[in-house]
């Protein structure tokens, strides 16, 4: 199941600034990259790892509470405690034995927490998108 766009009434509404990110990667040195092409980051003692569209991953020393605050909310849902997950990369939401599992067009499953799945649902139900039970 697919995601559709948003509403056509919130096509003509001013868009927040999208931050871009300075990264560094070993062949192409330091560059810019657009909170667009950023797929999820995941929290790790203090760090985070930034998973981009192009598969790269990448290492940062600031923790997830840091990116939650930068990025725009109506992108980005907080699947768990460490986890933020861009809703433009969203394939299927199911409902399985395991609890609610997020599956990502990269092929990746990320399983919702449970105290978050209401908020989560929630966020999602705005955006017409199904939920597979």
């Amino acid at each position: 199941m697919t995601i559709p766009s948003p509403p056509t009434g919130q096509r003509n509404a001013p868009q927040a600034e999208v931050p871009s990110y300075r990264t560094s990667a070993l062949k192409v040195g330091w560059q810019f990259r657009s909170a667009n092409d950023l797929i999820m980051i995941k929290g790790a003692r203090g760090y985070s790892w930034l998973h981009w569209n192009d598969t790269s991953k990448q290492m940062m020393s600031y923790t997830i509470k840091h990116y939650a605050s930068q990025l725009p909310g109506n992108n980005f849902i907080r699947v768990h405690q460490n986890c933020l997950v861009n809703r433009q990369f969203i394939q299927k939401i199911q409902l399985t034995h395991r609890g609610p599992l997020l599956r990502l067009t990269t092929g990746e499953e990320i399983i919702v927490a449970r105290r978050r799945w209401t908020a989560v649902k929630k966020e999602l139900l705005k955006y017409c998108v199904a939920i597979d039970e």
